[in-house]
């Protein structure tokens, strides 16, 4: 891939160096959000600038092919009008895409906003569903941030109720999206503007609220956490800079992926001068699943009934809860396992010892092998296996050193019953 990167000549050639440097690094990047321009795998959507003398808003789709970037098509609002500023925000995840227009005028007032959701067939985009606020009114904004992840909307509608704020998940059914949450900050007041910036990671949204006053001074601002269960949404926590202060704007830009949030805070004072900006990354305390026991047999007569025991305990990060459950084991035998799962587990918490029995299969001469699965249910990538050995005993005719006995029972196996009764091979 070539990417063209355009540095303004100046005084300063140690930022032109690292301007380079960083487009380097975008070219190996994967999957990046840059100028307004939110890419994933093959496909990238990007804004076209309005110059205010075209009459509407458009945004343009680009694939990648091999080494190249080739526009795929252009796309504007069915119902797009002047100063509708459609495509102020973009988001594409799969073969869908959702545009924002926040100054659209709606039945909800003027500048109440909107967002449109387009779907892929082949190399056409068509408009799939407009997008609106169950609530919109007059300058809400609407539209002002968009987020996109699986079959989730979440957008940002930032200066409702006199700038508190709010923003709004939908969820797609078939062709359909429906309004299924709308999200507030606890503590949101005026001028927060709760929604300035929006992203969504599989059932996680983060909201950046970016004049957000706190102790540190006036419009430092935050960012929010929510957790998704069923069909409600939850705020988990929110998240503040270590050091914030007035005016850095901390939640202007948010993004969030798996346990990782990253908050930029473009007016923050540092080292390089006023207003150079910063960023904040932030990672989510996590439980971690670790499990160990011996669960190994030998010499057990066929059919007969095995106990055992392994233990199960947190070792993740401090005031964690760890929600378990044994979701595995061998299909031979039949097994029980006491508990079989738990909840709310500490790393402070004493290590929980899980009774382990097994009905051993009625077979002779046998080593069964297989494995017990044990999960974290609050993350999938968290499981351990703990292996399982059982065998039974061999034919004990072996351990007599009588050749023509060997032989008589090799050839005559149904004879001599009372013998085998005597040798113990029954």
């Amino acid at each position: 891939m070539v990417l063209y990167c355009c540095i303004k000549a100046g005084k300063d050639m140690k930022r032109n160096l690292f301007s380079i440097i960083i487009c380097m690094l975008f070219i190996t990047t994967p999957v990046v959000s840059i100028a307004g321009s939110m890419i994933n795998k093959n496909q990238a959507i990007q804004e076209v600038p309005n110059n205010y003398s075209d009459p509407v808003q458009q945004i343009s789709f680009r694939e990648r092919n091999m080494a190249s970037w080739s526009e795929m098509a252009k796309k504007v609002a069915v119902d797009g009008e002047s100063n509708d500023l459609f495509g102020r925000s973009v988001s594409v995840f799969g073969d869908y895409a959702v545009i924002g227009a926040y100054w659209d005028d709606t039945s909800g007032g003027v500048d109440a906003g909107s967002a449109y959701v387009f779907k892929r067939s082949g190399t056409s985009w068509t408009q799939e569903a407009k997008l609106l606020a169950s609530d919109s009114s007059a300058n809400d904004y609407f539209g002002l941030s968009v987020s996109l992840s699986g079959d989730y909307i979440l957008i940002g509608a930032a200066t409702k109720n006199m700038g508190v704020g709010a923003a709004y998940i939908f969820k797609r059914s078939g062709t359909s999206w429906t309004q299924e949450a709308k999200l507030l900050a606890s503590d949101g007041s005026p001028n927060d503007h709760f929604g300035r910036s929006v992203s969504l990671s599989g059932d996680y949204a983060l909201v950046g609220a970016y004049q957000y006053d706190v102790s540190g001074g006036v419009d430092a601002g935050s960012a929010y956490v929510f957790k998704r269960s069923g069909t409600s949404w939850t705020q988990e926590t929110k998240l503040l800079a270590s050091d914030g202060s007035a005016n850095d704007h901390f939640g202007n830009s948010v993004s969030i992926s798996g346990n990782f949030a990253i908050i930029g805070a473009q007016s923050d004072d540092t080292s390089g001068g006023v207003d150079a900006g910063s960023v904040y990354i932030f990672r989510k305390a996590m439980p971690d699943l670790l499990c160990s026991g011996d669960l190994s047999w030998t010499n057990v007569k066929p059919g007969e009934t095995v106990e055992g025991s392994f233990i199960v305990k947190n070792v993740g990060d401090p005031g964690t809860q760890l929600d378990w459950k044994v979701t595995d084991w061998p299909s031979w035998g039949e097994w029980t396992f006491n508990p079989g799962s738990g909840i709310d587990l500490n790393p402070e918490d004493e290590d929980i010892t899980v009774e382990v029995t097994c009905v051993v299969p009625n077979v002779k001469d046998k080593e069964f092998n297989g494995k017990v699965k044990v999960e974290n249910l609050e993350n999938s990538e968290d499981y351990l296996y703990l292996d399982v050995t059982i065998t039974t005993p061999k034919n004990k005719v072996s351990n007599y050193n009588f050749p023509l006995i060997n032989w008589l029972f090799e050839q005559f196996p149904n004879m001599f019953p009372f013998l085998k009764f005597l040798l113990g091979l029954n």
